[in-house]
């Protein structure tokens, strides 16, 4: 054992040295110089570690074995998960993901919780390893991160990362919402039989899909409190597949289902937008889902996973799950439609931009291609994302 363990930490030490040779030499966009110096810092501890584990081994002392064991496991998952998700944004860096990396920059220099936080994301679907002791790498799909449209649906992400600041206060509060949706459900009067514990199962079924979808719900309402009209409209088109799944789902299909029917999303999004003044974009996108689920005949039915009588548990905790983590609102200004958004304020943050895109888009989307892509071209003549990309 003690022989192979030392091959490993020299085997590990070896990969340790080409990763931090690859870090160094990649050519990378501006915007990702952050995140390179990141990784360099991270890998230096168990690259230590390695050297003090053969150190170790080379005393020949047995009661030190365990511990030599356990952290070699430590190195390998740290090797493992910079090879899968963290060197990702290393190796696919062009100039066209300098308009993602903008937004994600803008975004956690926004938080102060997030503002030493670097850029960095990689294809994949919409998702995030919302890892913040190394970094968050944020994953998005290839023909979306390549406008503006779309780019708010970062904001959902971010939201996570939010969580795992929050993350025991958030916490408590979902629990606090699954108890209430528990007692809500719970029948008055208890049976013993083999049809009572079915019972309770399925309960516990709804009760744990709760701790998850929350957080989901939470997400998406970080992403309208930053994004406002743009984040509902990007959100809508995204998940608007025109499928009988976006409105309905068997019973089977939900027990273990991370995230919540897609419809189910859209009513509390649409809710709030409406409650924070966003009536027009809200009518405009329930108009559009409405029409959709009455073409399909889609059901309603949530087979108890979602009751009406849940309203107000979970509006209550969304309310003061925003107020624990404290994203970001978006300002009127940035909200406002009626010319280029260049034109209208020469200090209009990132939102602005983006909201502007939708309004573009809806107002002749024609000639949408065109301005999306001279809108990209002056952003990218801009070094940081904080930047007036006016001036």
């Amino acid at each position: 054992m003690r022989s192979t363990l030392r091959e490993r930490n020299l085997r590990l030490g070896e990969q340790l040295t080409q990763v931090r040779s690859f870090i160094e030499g990649v050519e990378i966009v501006p915007e990702l110089e952050p995140y390179r110096n990141r990784l360099l810092e991270v890998i230096k501890a168990p690259a230590a570690e390695c050297a003090r584990n053969i150190i170790l081994l080379d005393l020949n002392v047995a009661s030190l074995q365990p511990d030599i064991v356990s952290n070699t496991r430590s190195v390998i998952r740290t090797i493992r998960l910079l090879s899968t998700s963290f060197l990702r944004p290393l190796f696919r860096s062009s100039r066209s993901d300098r308009i993602c990396l903008k937004t994600i920059e803008w975004m956690h220099a926004q938080h102060s919780k997030t503002k030493d936080l670097p850029a960095a994301f990689a294809d994949d679907a919409c998702s995030i390893a919302p890892i913040i002791q190394i970094s968050p790498v944020y994953f998005f799909p290839c023909l979306e991160q390549r406008g503006l449209l779309f780019q708010p649906l970062f904001y959902h992400e971010f939201g996570h990362v939010l969580y795992q600041v929050h993350e025991k206060e958030l916490d408590d509060l979902v629990f606090e919402l699954q108890r209430s949706i528990s007692g809500s459900l719970s029948p008055l009067s208890q049976r013993n039989d083999r049809y009572s514990d079915a019972q309770a199962a399925d309960l516990q079924s709804v009760v744990d899909a709760w701790y998850h979808w929350a957080q989901e719900l939470f997400c998406d309402a970080v992403g309208l409190s930053i994004g406002g009209p743009a984040f509902l409209e990007a959100f809508s088109a995204y998940m608007h597949q025109f499928e009988i799944g976006d409105f309905y789902l068997p019973v089977e299909n939900l027990r273990g289902k991370s995230h919540p029917i897609s419809w189910l999303r859209m009513r509390y999004l649409l809710l709030l937008a409406r409650d924070w003044g966003l009536d027009g974009v809200a009518k405009r996108v329930e108009t559009l889902w409405e029409e959709t689920r009455n073409e399909l005949s889609a059901s309603d039915d949530y087979h108890g996973y979602f009751e009406p009588s849940f309203d107000p548990f979970v509006r209550s905790t969304l309310s003061d799950m925003l107020i624990e983590a404290s994203p970001r609102r978006f300002t009127p200004s940035e909200i406002s439609e009626g010319g280029d958004a260049a034109s209208r304020d020469q200090n209009l943050e990132w939102p602005a931009l983006l909201n502007e895109a939708w309004f573009r888009y809806h107002r002749d989307p024609d000639e949408y291609s065109r301005w999306e892509y001279e809108q990209c071209e002056r952003v990218l003549a801009h070094r940081s994302a904080g930047q007036n990309p006016n001036q």
